[in-house]
């Protein structure tokens, strides 16, 4: 982790919060969602994907990017944590003197949750930034946003969760929501197949030139390559988005591989070009959660085990998009269908779709038309960095 050389700050006799310098302490920054959700629907993920993604040696974001995590203790005791994030290729993309927030942390405890965010914001102030945003961890393309409704329910794979009290206190810290942004959840008895057949033969006669196929496992990496642009071109008007570097699309490429199911993986082309696609993978924390430790032994063997003989019967829908010349000619309509229709034959009886902003019009309106259930909502807040 990238440290600064910020001295602590002494909010209280009884509360300290000061930045992470020691091996100790990187631990213990490590190790705090792992005692704090224990026991609620957060879905551990592994300790060794969560090192390697605060290690700079491991996660190309650090070549663009920096974190300054800090810690909050009470009486000898951690009781919250977050990090101050600059991204580098945002700022490059934007100019709107934003940093971030993420990996934000803490018991049910306003004074120190106030205080966290306030280090992190004065750290940031210091920095030359303007706006503070936030949750990212530590951007947009990792776990994201802060929970707002569906706390009683576990999240999937790579989604955020956090209890519901961590709304007021970033509320207290003067953060607002500046974005909304909703997954769905689609079970395929539930959905009207038929009509949503009917619409995707309709688009398909009106534009006879589509042909939507998978994604060919013997050449995943020029498959990949065309994902990339696709995702690139299609999210490109997507507000606070920056495309993924080189080095960061390869590494998040290789991360996919340990749960990618190709049949999960579609391009949509028209006339031989290719214009939209969608990108899921098995929902692996139907596994993860019978492992709250989070930690590969002694508990590997048996989420081994557990993935053979019970696989995810749910899969999660990472990126569905189009590109933006042919939106509004219903090409949405054939990848939702698709989605159904392939993930039903591959054994999967419902999905996640999400997240999808709220501003998205076009997909929350096809999402919702063929029975698809909102089922959880989130936000991005910002304050002022002063």
């Amino acid at each position: 982790m990238v440290v600064s050389g910020l001295s602590h700050l002494r909010v209280r006799v009884a509360l300290d919060v000061r930045p992470v310098q020691t091996r100790r302490e990187r631990r213990a920054f490590l190790a705090l969602p792992y005692r704090l959700y224990r026991g609620t629907p957060w879905v551990a993920p592994l300790r060794r994907d969560q090192r390697a993604l605060l290690n700079p040696r491991k996660n190309p974001f650090f070549e663009h990017g920096t974190l300054t995590p800090f810690l909050a203790w009470r009486d000898g005791r951690v009781v919250g944590r977050v990090a101050a994030i600059t991204n580098g290729r945002y700022n490059e993309r934007h100019s709107d003197g934003a940093a971030f927030f993420g990996f934000f942390d803490v018991e049910d405890d306003r004074e120190a949750a106030v205080a966290l965010l306030d280090t992190a914001r004065e750290h940031l102030a210091a920095g030359g930034y303007a706006r503070v945003r936030g949750p990212f961890s530590p951007s947009f393309h990792d776990v994201a946003a802060l929970l707002v409704d569906g706390f009683d329910r576990r999240p999937a794979l790579m989604m955020p969760y956090n209890p519901e009290y961590l709304v007021g206190h970033v509320e207290a810290a003067g953060f607002e929501t500046i974005l909304t942004l909703s997954s769905y959840h689609a079970a395929w008895k539930h959905l009207d197949r038929q009509r949503l057949a009917r619409g995707a033969a309709l688009v398909r006669q009106r534009h006879p030139g589509l042909r939507l196929r998978a994604a060919d496992p013997g050449l995943w990496r020029q498959e990949a390559l065309v994902i990339r642009d696709l995702y690139a071109r299609a999210f490109d008007d997507t507000p606070h988005w920056v495309p993924l570097s080189d080095a960061e699309f390869d590494h998040m490429e290789r991360g996919m591989r340990e749960v990618l199911d190709p049949r999960l993986v579609l391009i949509l082309e028209d006339d031989g070009e290719p214009v939209g696609f969608f990108l899921a993978l098995p929902d692996a924390n139907e596994v993860l959660q019978h492992n709250p430790s989070g930690r590969l032994f002694p508990g590997a063997i048996s989420l081994m085990l557990r993935a053979k003989l019970a696989p995810p019967r749910t899969f999660r829908t990472i990126l569905l998009g189009v590109l933006p010349e042919v939106r509004r000619r219903g090409y949405e309509t054939i990848l939702i269908h698709e989605l159904i229709e392939r993930g039903r034959l591959a054994g999967y009886p419902a999905s996640e779709l999400g997240w999808v902003m709220d501003t998205n019009a076009t997909l929350t309106h096809a999402i919702e038309k063929f029975g698809g259930v909102r089922d959880k909502r989130y936000a991005v807040v910002e304050r002022s960095a002063t």
